[in-house]
């Protein structure tokens, strides 16, 4: 059993955090936030040519991640035609292709969300692949939904008391 995120902060009040390239981003009050980056799939290693950006952990999501294509052109590092299309799925009441992509996850600093370990991130293979939604700014900021815990094999851990957060593989 590997632990990926270990006791990550959430806030009960809106806060701020910058990106590598230096764009700064508003974070809403009580969302996790995680930091990913996306590669093609079959990877077995991140590149460092690809960027690490925020994504909110949200498990409401029934799909695995959803980006705005806004936020992909600029964050991921990635073409999205060079990514194969898998099935249609409805996203914003309109039709989008999901694209065949992997995620990685990377590792906190106990108690710190924007430190980051210098160990390899957490891999997952996102079988139902990506969303690239069409319409501007949604979702406002990238989300890693349930059906990626599903097919990862992660479990969450969820302590409101102390407003922490731990993820680990069970698999």
């Amino acid at each position: 059993m590997a632990t990926i995120v270990r006791q990550l902060p959430f806030r009960s009040f809106e806060s701020t955090l910058s990106l590598p390239s230096g764009e700064t981003v508003k974070i809403l009050h009580r969302q996790i936030v995680l930091w990913v980056s996306l590669s093609s799939p079959g990877q077995t290693q991140l590149t460092s040519s690809l960027p690490r950006f925020p994504a909110i952990l949200d498990i409401g999501l029934n799909e695995s991640f959803a980006i705005s294509r806004e936020h992909f052109n600029r964050w991921s590092g990635l073409i999205e035609d060079e990514l194969d299309p898998l099935e249609q799925v409805l996203m914003y009441d309109r039709r989008v292709v999901a694209r065949e992509a992997d995620l990685w996850i990377y590792r906190n600093v106990p108690f710190a969300r924007d430190d980051l370990l210098e160990a390899e991130p957490f891999h997952v293979e996102i079988d139902a692949g990506i969303l690239i939604s069409p319409v501007a700014n949604k979702p406002r900021l990238p989300l890693l939904g349930l059906r990626a815990f599903e097919s990862a094999g992660l479990q969450l851990l969820l302590d409101g008391v102390r407003q922490l957060v731990s993820i680990r593989s069970v698999l």
